[in-house]
C-alpha cells in the first residue's frame, strides 16, 4: 500500500511496502512537483490510537504538498499539519468534496484517500509536516449483535439498545446505539454505527433479523440497497467524528406483529469496519520456483476468540506469476484450513504472488493478503553428476575390461541431481556413441538412469559422457565422466585329442620308470 506525497518544489511519497522496504529518497525540483520520500501508514492495535502518525522535514519551505495513494482496499486520512497550522484548502482526484477542517487533528474524523490524488494548500510556508493516517487492506467478519440469541422490543414506546464493540480493523472502538420505536403502520429502528467513521460506497450494509413465526427474515439498507430504509454519513450527538447511521422503517405486516407484540431481533452490521477475522500466514514468504509454498487461514467468530470449525474458505493467488491457482478446504478444530500450490519454475523469473483467502456465508468475507517471492537467487548450491559404466564396470582409467572383438557392450549412464534445488533441461550426450537423451528436470537427491548398446572394436577404447543441466536462475552446470575397455582377440583353445594325448603319454611314461625302479 502506497501513500505518494508531493511537494510544490518537492515531493514526498508514502508507500505501505512493508517496514523492510520503507526508504527516503528527497529530490528537489524548482517550481514543478518532485518525488521525496515513501512511508508506511499501517493500522495500530487496540487500545492504542488506531492510526499512525509520522513527521516528515521537507528540505525547504513550501506552501502545498500532493499526496497520491495505491496498493490498498482502503486507506484515510486524519490530520495533515505545516509547520503545527492546519490546511486551508485541500482538493481530491475524484472530485469529492473536502472539508479542510477534518485535517485539522488526529480525531478519526478523516478523508478517503484510497486510490487517489489529494492536493493540500496552507496560508504560511514550512517545512515540519505530520500526517496521520492508515492503509489497510480490508479482512474481518460482520459485527453480530447479540453474538447468541436475540434482543427483545415490545412494538410500543421508544427503547434505545447499546453494544461496545472493538474493531479488527482499524476504525475506533465505540459504543453502537440502536433505538427502537413504533408508528400505527412500522417498526422504526435508528442505528448509530459510531465506530464506522469512513465512507465507503458499495462496501457497508446494516442488517435487522427479526424472529417471526416463519422463521428468521431479514432486512437489509446499503446505499444502494433502500427498500427497508436508508443509509446517511452524518454527525451525531454520540461521537464527535463524523460516521454511519440507518434508519429502518419495516411494515409490520412484514414480519406479522401488532401494536405491543413483542419482536426478538438481531443486528448485524459489516463493511470495513468489523470484528472477528479470517487471518491469512504466513504475511510474507521466498522460495525457489518449483517448491511448493503452503498458507494457512485461521477463522474465529465475531469477537475475534473462539475458532470456527467446518467452514468452508477459499484461497486465490490473485496476481503474480501464479495468478488464478485457488482452492478450497475446510477448517479443522483449530479453525485452521490451508492451501499449498507450487511455484511456476519458469526459468530466470523473480516474481511475487499476492494470494487471499475468504468465507461467509452473508457475503464473501476476505482475509488479509499475503505474498509469496519466487526467486531465482538460489540458497543453497545446485550440482549435478553423472557416473558411466562400461559392461557394469566404473572404467574412468584404462585399460577398463576386456572385451572380445565384436562382442557386445553396454554403456551405462546415471545421473543425480545432488545439488539442494530443482535442476531442468537436462540433457545427455557421448563423445564418441550416437547418444542424446534429454530430461525434462530433476529434483534434489533424484537420479536417471539410461543405456545404450554397441560391439566392442580392437584395441584400447575410451568415451566420455557429458551431461549439462540448468538451475532456475538459468545458470549452466555440467559434469563429464570418461569409461573405457580393451577390445582383445578371441584365444582358440585346442579340441581334447590333440593337446591330451601327449601329456597322457608323458604322464603314462613317468609312472612306467617309476615302477621298474621300484
Amino acid at each position: 500500500m502506497r501513500i505518494k506525497l508531493i511537494c510544490l518544489l518537492v515531493v514526498l511519497m508514502l508507500a505501505m511496502v512493508g517496514t523492510a522496504g520503507a526508504k527516503i529518497e528527497i529530490e528537489a525540483y524548482n517550481g514543478s512537483w518532485q518525488t521525496l520520500d515513501e512511508k508506511e501508514f499501517a493500522g495500530q492495535p487496540y487500545p492504542e490510537y488506531r492510526y499512525t502518525t509520522q513527521k516528515i522535514e521537507l528540505p525547504i519551505n513550501t506552501t502545498k504538498v500532493r499526496l497520491t495513494q495505491s496498493g490498498t482496499d482502503t486507506a484515510h486520512l486524519d490530520e495533515a499539519l505545516l509547520n503545527g497550522t492546519a490546511p486551508i484548502n485541500v482538493t481530491d482526484s475524484t472530485n469529492t468534496k473536502v472539508v479542510p477542517a477534518k485535517l485539522e487533528e488526529a480525531d478519526y474524523d478523516v478523508i478517503d484517500a484510497a486510490a487517489r490524488t489529494i492536493e493540500i494548500s496552507w496560508t504560511d510556508p514550512g517545512t515540519s509536516l505530520v500526517l496521520t493516517a492508515v492503509e489497510e487492506n480490508v479482512f474481518g467478519v460482520p459485527l453480530l449483535w447479540p453474538k447468541q440469541g436475540y434482543l427483545e422490543y415490545t412494538l410500543d414506546g421508544s427503547e434505545t439498545f447499546s453494544q461496545y464493540f472493538i474493531p479488527a480493523s482499524s476504525h475506533p472502538a465505540s459504543t453502537y446505539h440502536a433505538t427502537f420505536s413504533t408508528t400505527s403502520k412500522d417498526l422504526v429502528v435508528y442505528l448509530d454505527a459510531t465506530g464506522d467513521n469512513t465512507l465507503d460506497p458499495g462496501e457497508d450494509w446494516a442488517e435487522l433479523r427479526i424472529n417471526t413465526t416463519d422463521g428468521i427474515k431479514k432486512f437489509r439498507i446499503s446505499d444502494t440497497m433502500t427498500t427497508w430504509g436508508t443509509s446517511t454519513f452524518e454527525y451525531t450527538d454520540m461521537v464527535t467524528w463524523e460516521h454511519k447511521t440507518y434508519q429502518f422503517n419495516i411494515p409490520l405486516e412484514q414480519i406479522g406483529k401488532s401494536q405491543r407484540d413483542k419482536v426478538q431481533f438481531q443486528i448485524s452490521y459489516y463493511g470495513t469496519v468489523t470484528v472477528g477475522n479470517i487471518y491469512l500466514t504466513p504475511e510474507s514468504d521466498t522460495n525457489i520456483v518449483g517448491t511448493d509454498h503452503t498458507v494457512t487461514a485461521t477463522v474465529k467468530d465475531e469477537n475475534g476468540v473462539d475458532p470456527l470449525v467446518g467452514r468452508k474458505v477459499t484461497f486465490e493467488v490473485i496476481s503474480g506469476p501464479n495468478a488464478g491457482e485457488n482452492g478450497t478446504n475446510r477448517t479443522d478444530s483449530n479453525g485452521e484450513a490451508t492451501f499449498t500450490y507450487t511455484g511456476d519454475p519458469i526459468i530466470g523469473t523473480d516474481d511475487t504472488d499476492e494470494i487471499r483467502a475468504s468465507f461467509g456465508e452473508e457475503g464473501t468475507i476476505f482475509s488479509n493478503t499475503v505474498t509469496k517471492t519466487w526467486t531465482s537467487q538460489q540458497n543453497e548450491n545446485p550440482a549435478i553428476d553423472i557416473e558411466k559404466y562400461t559392461n557394469g564396470e566404473n572404467a574412468d582409467s584404462e585399460p577398463g575390461p576386456e572385451i572380445a572383438i565384436g562382442d557386445p557392450v553396454v554403456w551405462t549412464y546415471v545421473i543425480t541431481n545432488t545439488g539442494d534445488v530443482p535442476l531442468y533441461s537436462i540433457i545427455l550426450t557421448d563423445d564418441k556413441e550416437s547418444a542424446t537423451f534429454i530430461l525434462a528436470g530433476l529434483a534434489p537427491g533424484s537420479n536417471w538412469t539410461g543405456a545404450i548398446t554397441g560391439s566392442a572394436v580392437a584395441g584400447q577404447y575410451a568415451n566420455v559422457g557429458t551431461v549439462e543441466a540448468y538451475d532456475a536462475a538459468g545458470g549452466r552446470l555440467t559434469d563429464s565422466d570418461p569409461s573405457h575397455y580393451l577390445g582383445v582377440e578371441d584365444v582358440e583353445i585346442p579340441e581334447f585329442p590333440t593337446i591330451a594325448l601327449p601329456i597322457i603319454a608323458v604322464i603314462g611314461l613317468a609312472f612306467f620308470f617309476q615302477r621298474r625302479n621300484d
